[in-house]
């Protein structure tokens, strides 16, 4: 509304410096330093004199990080951004030592000065992505980068998103690689695997390209998994998750910080399976890594793992499991469960024993929503295919479908929403192929 305003009276008036330096000012409130500048250059060029003018500009540089066009139009603010300068070579200096909780403090305050300067911004969040302050990271990622907010969209990504990689300002390499490392250390697979379709046909710096080759494969392991759980190929299933296992730990290994937490989510699913073999101990020693890792995790691990140590003849141990996953998530049904225990013969079980197809649940667990499948496998189970399926096949199955749910064939209501949820599943898949 102000923006519309400022922009009817330079119209109006259009030699007057004083719209000029309103307009600049309130596209500096919108967080629009560069409109702000050419707003403010255009002040000056009506009254080139203006002692504030110049300040204005040369604080607008500042804050942008220019420092020397900031000293070159004002020259009196010469201290201000030698202060700054200071605080910028300290900033490096840790940066390289990898003293990042030293430096977090020394970047906060230079964004307080330079809000709108990439750099320190970059050097921020890496700082809390190196020492797994993944919300800390994820909080800044998604105020300073719009687009960030739209993974969390239930469909695809926005216009916005694809948009934004051609505007170096809000979506360049650097941003992208530290935003896939938070979604990792998160466990917000379906976020990462939308921005790694995004980003993976697109020539990028070895740091991303190699995480990216991480997604993908990752990607092909677990839906292999989830394929073998499903045709009950539970060695097939074992087998699949441990690579997946491997892959991961063997990629932090050199030095990429990804957490644990993805980690956790296949452990726990190969221990579910070895739980469903009767190999307790593999179970269990599965469900110690996860517990062990101090990342998030499932509080379903400390129920599986009770039940490895009631089949091993260890009832004490099973309590402590029990008790520790009611803490978390105050369940009554386990607490019941624990009296019962507590006063059993030992021949005490589960009464809710984990079945086949409880396995896989927790592959896309997320800590604020829980077990998910991912759009994608809710896309192919409309459709009644395999999420590794190729494209003809998707199309078959689609045209069968499309021929027996036709408005045209079948008139019924049922029949019509039907025709409508597989074209949208079918549009998804192809898109998102």
């Amino acid at each position: 509304m102000c923006v519309d305003y400022v922009e009817q009276a330079i119209e109006y008036n259009s030699k007057d410096p004083s719209n000029y330096s309103l307009q600049s000012s309130i596209y500096l409130s919108l967080k629009l330093p560069l409109q702000a500048i050419q707003s403010i250059k255009q002040a000056i060029q009506f009254q080139p004199h203006s002692h504030s003018f110049y300040q204005h500009l040369s604080s607008l540089y500042i804050q942008i990080g220019e420092l020397n066009l900031a000293k070159t139009i004002y020259p009196d603010s010469l201290n201000q951004i030698q202060e700054l300068e200071s605080l910028v070579s300290l900033s490096r200096q840790l940066m390289i030592t990898h003293q990042f909780d030293e430096c977090i403090p020394i970047l906060e305050k230079i964004r307080r000065i330079a809000p709108f300067w990439r750099s320190p911004f970059i050097d921020l969040v890496r700082c809390n992505v190196f020492l797994y302050r993944s919300n800390e990271a994820m909080d800044l990622l998604s105020t300073q980068c719009p687009w960030m907010n739209s993974l969390n969209e239930s469909d695809k990504l926005t216009t916005g998103l694809y948009e934004g990689w051609n505007r170096e300002v809000d979506f360049d390499e650097s941003v992208v690689y530290l935003s896939l490392l938070v979604l990792w250390q998160l466990n917000h697979q379906r976020e990462m695997m939308k921005l790694y379709r995004v980003c993976k046909n697109r020539s990028v710096h070895d740091n991303l390209s190699d995480l990216l080759g991480l997604c993908e494969e990752f990607q092909r392991l677990d839906y292999e998994g989830m394929d073998r759980m499903r045709s009950n190929d539970w060695t097939g299933a074992t087998k699949a998750l441990l690579k997946l296992h491997v892959l991961i730990i063997n990629f932090e290994k050199n030095g990429t910080p990804i957490g644990k937490s993805v980690d956790n989510a296949v452990l726990l699913n190969k221990g579910l399976i070895e739980q469903i073999e009767g190999n307790f101990k593999d179970a269990k020693d599965d469900f110690d890594k996860i517990i062990a890792s101090g990342f998030a995790h499932s509080p379903r691990v400390y129920k599986a793992r009770a039940e490895c140590y009631l089949s091993m003849g260890d009832r004490e141990k099973a309590v402590m499991d029990l008790e520790r996953y009611v803490e978390i998530t105050g369940d009554l049904k386990t607490k019941e469960m624990i009296n019962e225990l507590k006063s059993a013969g030992g021949s005490w079980r589960f009464s809710n024993s984990y079945k086949r197809d409880n396995v896989g649940k927790d592959i896309g667990y997320d800590n604020k929503y829980g077990a998910l499948k991912t759009e994608y496998e809710e896309c192919c189970d409309l459709l009644g295919v395999k999420i590794t399926d190729s494209v003809e096949t998707i199309r078959k199955r689609f045209k069968a479908l499309a021929l027996q749910y036709h408005p045209d064939k079948n008139r019924s209501e049922d029949a019509e929403r039907k025709f409508i949820e597989i074209r949208k599943a079918y549009e998804y898949l192809i898109n998102h192929f």
